[in-house]
């Protein structure tokens, strides 16, 4: 074979490679509910050098794009990206020994998407498949501001609508993890703006909550995930006008037997807020709360401890600051599932057990019992069907025949269906030589 014939067969390859990644001028639509990328091909294809070819979709309200990718790569510039409804790139394949990587399944909501496909090395490959699903039929879960969950919850055919307390009211959600967790599934959720799927905007994916206080536009959202992986993670809707005052707001989740030790900072103009959320247990023992109020005494700096989740609006259990703490507070019991702490230009260090009961907490210290701290005008309200509390009082000495000690629960215009149970034992006082 002549040079010249060589030459004419490596052109003739080099146009047929090109070809068949020409790059297609107008978006897909549901007019083709599946299919491959490049068009008709079954297996990977190669992607020529200086291809930077994009491929779009136009994705209708009551769909979802599902995106399946395999790709190999000769160098770090060979790249697959594919961009989500908001231009943004949720995904981009780097270098991988295999000969064929299959990456996990992209689901993108409604709107549009692109897929960006760049070969600089001669040596890469890819394949799309994609398909149009349809969301008809998922059924709705209602939840209310205050009221936490598990996304693990939102099963097959089901998506979770989070409603405010009252039209003028918007929704922050707020994710719960416990300390030191990592969840890399939250990118599978997806936030839309309203109680319907169908016709919300897309607010983001969940893993974009973590770091900021997104903010609906009106009185719902709803979470949705597609994929089978699910996450341990919790999730709290708050009205948003609860959150307004807050710099930064967390949501710390713990569960029975766990120990919580960490730092809390605020140095902002406004406070910052922490909701503890305990899955299965109803008492926590707070052992210790080292304050540092960084030298803003004068400023009010102080720390307050509030029943349930900023949406309730209870008032505060008990209030700490330079001029009144001591640590003969602590160890403290708070009989709760939820509570929250403001925390205002001050840095804490704090350590805290989550147990299931009152007896289990108080196994945790002697016999050292702290000042009473709380307000007494705080209720607890209606949030939960049972309250169990306790006060324990292990030594009075009533010395004289007209002493008397006279327990009262609750004031006395408290309704007498209320159900009241009180315990005694009184033991004959012992002598010196007993």
């Amino acid at each position: 074979m002549s040079t010249m014939t060589k030459l004419t067969v490596i052109l003739l390859f080099v146009l047929i490679s090109i070809e068949a990644m020409a790059c297609p001028t107008t978006s897909i639509t549901t007019v083709t509910l599946t299919g491959n990328l490049p068009t008709g091909v079954t297996n990977l294809t190669d992607v020529p050098i200086g291809t930077n070819c994009t491929f779009m979709f136009n994705i209708p309200n009551y769909y979802v794009l599902l995106i399946k990718l395999s790709a190999t790569a000769g160098s770090k510039e060979d790249t697959v990206t594919i961009f989500d409804s908001n231009n943004a790139p949720i995904f981009k394949s780097s270098d991988n020994s295999l000969s064929d990587f299959h990456f996990p399944p992209i689901w993108i909501p409604a709107g549009s998407a692109k897929i960006q496909v760049i070969g600089v090395s001669g040596h890469s490959q890819f394949l799309v498949s994609y398909t149009y699903e349809s969301l008809d039929n998922y059924q709705r879960i209602r939840k209310r501001t205050g009221e936490h969950f598990s996304l693990k919850s939102i099963v097959y055919n089901t998506y979770v609508t989070i409603t405010s307390s009252s039209p003028e009211e918007n929704v922050i959600l707020t994710l719960g993890m416990k300390q030191g967790e990592i969840d890399l599934t939250l990118q599978n959720y997806f936030v839309y703006d309203g109680d319907n799927i169908n016709t919300a905007n897309f607010l983001g994916r969940l893993s974009e909550f973590k770091s900021s206080m997104k903010k609906s536009s009106g009185q719902s959202v709803s979470i949705i995930s597609f994929s089978d992986t699910k996450s341990y993670s919790y999730v709290l809707g708050n009205d948003a006008s609860s959150l307004q005052k807050f710099e930064k707001y967390s949501v710390i989740l713990t569960s029975k037997g766990s120990e919580m030790h960490g730092v809390m900072n605020d140095i902002s103009a406004k406070e910052s807020a922490y909701t503890f959320i305990c899955i299965d247990c109803s008492t926590y023992s707070w052992t210790q709360l080292a304050l540092d109020f960084v030298g803003n005494i004068q400023y009010g700096g102080h720390i307050t401890l509030q029943k349930l989740t900023p949406t309730h609006r209870k008032n505060n259990m008990a209030k700490y600051d330079m001029m009144t703490f001591t640590n003969q507070y602590f160890t403290e019991i708070l009989h709760t599932e939820i509570f929250t702490l403001n925390l205002y230009l001050a840095k804490a260090e704090y350590n805290v057990y989550a147990t299931q009961d009152d007896n289990e907490s108080r196994n945790l210290i002697t016999w050292r019992h702290p000042p009473c701290l709380w307000n007494s005008e705080n209720e607890i309200g209606d949030v939960l069907n049972y309250y169990n509390t306790s006060a324990s009082q292990p030594k009075t000495a009533l010395l004289a025949s007209n002493d008397h000690l006279s327990p009262e629960i609750g004031s006395r215009e408290t309704s007498a269906k209320t159900g009241i149970r009180l315990s005694f034992e009184i033991q004959k006082r012992r002598s010196a030589s007993d």
